[in-house]
């Protein structure tokens, strides 16, 4: 990943949200992309692996289709939703989530066209038809399953611990952060999955995510808790300063934590999902999605 693609994503995410966080898992993985580091010389230094889990269950001999039957599809998007869609320095549309739908588009034959618009003009827009799809993170709610459907996720932004580099925690879970002071944004899920789970801890809230971060970073805390990716790339920041590492393990909860990434689609449009759904599998399969994925992450968010 160039320094420049990730100071620009730092930078963007230091400024807005992401997607939300998630209980413990150990999804398997295919084939982990390794990622070779350099230094000034350009000599490799050091070797390491980017996991990234098989987020979606692929039939061994799906149903056929054809996929031609779908000739363009009309992306509707924004720019405020990095690292999954946003403008690159240059004012040019990139993201993984516009990387994926770009990468469906070329590998199934089929024409596609991103419309960004504000997020909040995204559903209208597709019930209005100026568009097809949708790729920025709607929610999965009751409310948008009346007029969406959805096609199987194909990311998870899971809950994550941060630690200062020099805490010997390897795994944290409750017999480890009993007692411990873990640090929160308050009134997020990552609160209410921590007093829900971590109930020996002391809980302490932030109403900033830079006061939370600075606590960490000065030992006001033994650990926060919180949205892997924003975690990640705060720690891959100057502002972190190198103070910091995520903690092994991540974690998924389906009461607090759920927040999938999927495209959506006008409800009963079930030939586009389908062709979506066709086209994610083929991405996952092909290892085309995890090579897509380190472009836009210096590290493995689960």
């Amino acid at each position: 990943m160039g320094l420049k693609t990730l100071s620009v994503l730092v930078a963007l995410l230091a400024a807005s949200g992401s997607a939300g966080a998630l209980a413990q898992t150990n999804a398997p993985a295919p084939q982990p992309a390794d990622e070779t580091k350099t230094d000034q010389s350009g000599e490799a230094r050091e070797k390491t692996a980017i996991v990234v889990p098989l987020f979606r269950h692929v039939e061994p001999n799906p149903p056929s289709f054809e996929a031609q039957t779908v000739r363009r599809v009309r992306f509707l998007t924004d720019v405020s939703f990095p690292p999954f869609s946003y403008a690159n320095a240059n004012g040019s549309l990139t993201g993984l989530s516009v990387a994926v739908a770009d990468a469906i588009c070329n590998d199934l034959r089929i024409r596609c066209e991103f419309i960004v618009k504000p997020y909040a003009e995204l559903e209208p827009a597709l019930a209005n038809g100026e568009g097809d799809a949708i790729l920025s993170g709607v929610r999965m709610t009751e409310a948008s399953f009346e007029t969406l459907d959805f096609t199987r996720p194909y990311f998870r932004s899971l809950g994550r611990f941060a630690v200062q580099r020099e805490n010997a925690i390897e795994r944290p879970d409750r017999k480890a952060l009993a007692g411990k002071r873990i640090g929160v944004r308050k009134g997020s899920a990552h609160e209410a999955f921590l007093n829900a789970h971590f109930t020996r801890s002391n809980i302490l809230q932030y109403d900033q995510d830079a006061q939370m971060r600075e606590a960490l970073r000065t030992g006001a805390v033994d650990a926060l808790f919180g949205d892997a990716v924003q975690l990640m790339f705060w720690i891959h920041s100057e502002t972190s300063k190198g103070c910091c590492r995520i903690a092994d393990g991540a974690f998924h909860d389906r009461t607090y934590l759920n927040a999938p990434l999927s495209i959506a689609v006008k409800r009963g449009n079930r030939k586009l999902r389908d062709v979506l759904d066709h086209g994610l599998d083929r991405l996952q399969t092909s290892g085309q999605f995890t090579r897509i994925y380190r472009t836009f992450f210096p590290e493995s968010v689960w």
